[in-house]
């Protein structure tokens, strides 16, 4: 009787031995990368074109201390205790997530792939992370100068929709000038006068290499197009850049803001990235800017959730 009991007892050791063993050999599901990130936070909106039913995107990006851009996916439940996204931006911040496939809109060839944000926090913890939290959306007041760059991609130096003179009558004083619209509309608290039209120049690369069916280097346009003007232009003098281009991009126009690193200083920069259409529409321009001013889209509250169905307000018709 002792004797079959050491019998079975050696032989569910074997058993479960085995197991463990086989287990243990056989190929384990790949571990997700960990990731830690610290940077400013930037909220960047993409509206496609009028009609196209393609949906508004809301893209996120963490910019660090070197320049470079991290894409960044988030669940809303992660920015409900800010306040929203909107709360988050142009703070400093830092990610704990892991690394996933490209969003729309970024570099999916990047050696900094798009994060899936886990959790997030204000860089710096106690008092002055709490200040942060509890602190509104940046205001918006006084003059809002804008360099608006015209850039040429390299394979179609040829294509000028228009010279740099229309462009300055798009952003002048005169209405409808984009000057005179932000003073009307923010009752004279703001106004764009000063701005300066500079290009065009010519990208180091051609179409293909910024833009294809998936996506577009948001980051490759604004550093490559504000290097291009860099010998004209000091862009420390500007709160806003508008980046003007000769073809159209992927299936929108882009309006956000960025933090960059020309003329010796890192700073904080309203930016749109126009495609043809979308300057040739004015309402589209100054939606954009709304955008680099940090405005969201708006709705009428008809209750369907299209945010381009206000006829009222330029952060919803375009």
């Amino acid at each position: 009787m002792r004797a079959r009991g050491r019998s079975a007892t050696r032989w569910m050791a074997f058993i479960v031995t085995s197991f463990i063993l086989t287990w243990a050999m056989a190929p384990q599901p790949a571990m997700a990368e960990q990731v830690w990130l610290s940077g400013w936070f930037h909220v960047i909106w993409a509206d496609p074109y009028p009609g196209s039913h393609v949906d508004a995107v809301q893209a996120f990006a963490i910019i660090d201390d070197e320049g470079r851009w991290t894409p960044i996916a988030l669940d809303e439940a992660l920015t409900s205790p800010f306040g929203g996204a909107r709360a988050l931006n142009r703070r400093r911040v830092k990610i704990v997530g892991e690394r996933m496939s490209a969003l729309h809109g970024w570099d999916s060839s990047s050696a900094y792939q798009a994060i899936q944000a886990h959790s997030i926090e204000f860089e710096g913890a106690g008092a002055a992370g709490a200040a942060a939290a509890e602190a509104s959306p940046l205001a918006v007041a006084g003059s809002q100068l804008w360099v608006t760059v015209l850039c040429r991609f390299a394979d179609s130096t040829e294509v000028t929709p228009h010279d740099a003179s229309w462009f300055t009558t798009l952003m002048s004083s005169a209405r409808p000038g984009m000057d005179h619209y932000w003073k009307e509309l923010s009752y004279e608290n703001i106004n764009l006068t000063g701005s300066v039209v500079v290009g065009w120049y010519n990208l180091p690369q051609p179409k293909s290499y910024y833009v294809d069916s998936n996506e577009t280097k948001l980051d490759s346009l604004l550093n490559d197009c504000t290097a291009a003007a860099d010998a004209d232009v000091f862009f420390p003098n500007y709160s806003g850049i508008n980046l003007m281009f000769n073809q159209d991009l992927d299936c929108c126009a882009w309006g956000g803001s960025s933090t960059l690193m020309r003329d010796g200083q890192t700073k904080f920069y309203s930016v749109t990235w126009m495609p043809v259409w979308g300057y040739n529409q004015q309402s589209v321009l100054g939606h954009e800017m709304g955008h680099g001013f940090g405005l969201p889209h708006s709705n009428n509250w008809d209750g369907d959730t299209s945010p381009y169905d206000s006829p009222w307000d330029v952060m919803s018709a375009r």
